[in-house]
């Protein structure tokens, strides 16, 4: 919801924004209006699929980054010993497109994929990255 008063002595023209459409409207002079959206955004999406992992072996841990996701509110790591899965969620609600994973085990290798997330869905997971510390 949102409330504009307007306590001039003169109409006030605002705009009001809702994803890339914008509203047009006049409040006249000292007077107050209330917006309640109740529609949906006409293009609403799960995020685009993780793109460009990379990973980096450090003693102990494995570094995994990726480029941002379009639409992505959190993202979702996944891990398998196995190339192609079935792959496990190690962690969820990741905010930035990052992942520390310390819980490996030397001379084993691992499997990882990465799903953004946001309100309306999940998207597809990322390409896979192989590591081996």
């Amino acid at each position: 919801m949102l409330v504009f008063a307007n306590p001039c002595n003169y109409d006030a023209s605002i705009a009001v924004h809702w994803g890339d459409r914008a509203f047009a409207y006049s409040v006249p002079a000292q007077s107050a209006a209330t917006f309640t959206w109740a529609g949906s955004q006409e293009n609403p999406a799960a995020p685009a699929q993780p793109t460009n992992m990379t990973k980096k072996v450090n003693s102990g841990k494995i570094d995994l980054k990726w480029d941002f996701s379009p639409l992505a509110d959190t993202y979702t790591v996944k891990r398998s010993e196995q190339a192609g899965g079935p792959y496990t969620v190690i962690a969820s609600g990741v905010g930035l497109p990052e992942y520390f994973d310390t819980k490996v085990t030397t001379g084993s290798t691992y499997y990882y994929v990465v799903s953004a997330v946001n309100k309306l869905g999940e998207s597809p997971d990322s390409a896979e990255a192989r590591a081996a510390p």
